[in-house]
């Protein structure tokens, strides 16, 4: 089960082998059990349960959500800093690049034409 998803849950009364009623088990979507709930428990009692797991659950979720989005402009600035930095180094990394092809191209010349002497 990845996430308890009680926007979608529901609760069936179990019964036992002779046709007793037993404790009330909720179900996800998936109607994957998610808990139990006392056999002394009315119908109501139940559906009262699950309507506040579900006001509880869309609460914890939203407030989630606003401290996500209340740090992401800070997460945002983060990575244009990285970003800004990795740009840097690319640009010093292409210039040294094209420093050592520069001196690499001479030392060919100078073995080309059979110069022994390295300056």
């Amino acid at each position: 089960m990845d996430l308890i998803d009680l926007q979608k849950a529901h609760a069936t009364q179990t019964t036992d082998k002779n046709g007793i009623k037993s404790e009330w088990v909720v179900y996800n979507e998936k109607r994957e059990e998610i808990y139990r709930l006392p056999i002394s428990w009315t119908e109501k009692q139940v559906m009262v349960a699950i309507h506040l797991g579900r006001n509880f659950e869309l609460i914890a979720f939203n407030k989630g959500a606003e401290f996500q989005r209340s740090k992401a402009p800070e997460a945002m600035k983060v990575l244009q800093r990285m970003v800004t930095s990795l740009n840097e180094d690319r640009k010093r990394l292409i210039v040294e690049n094209n420093k050592l092809a520069n001196e690499l191209d001479k030392l060919t010349l100078k073995l080309n034409n059979n110069d022994t002497s390295i300056n």
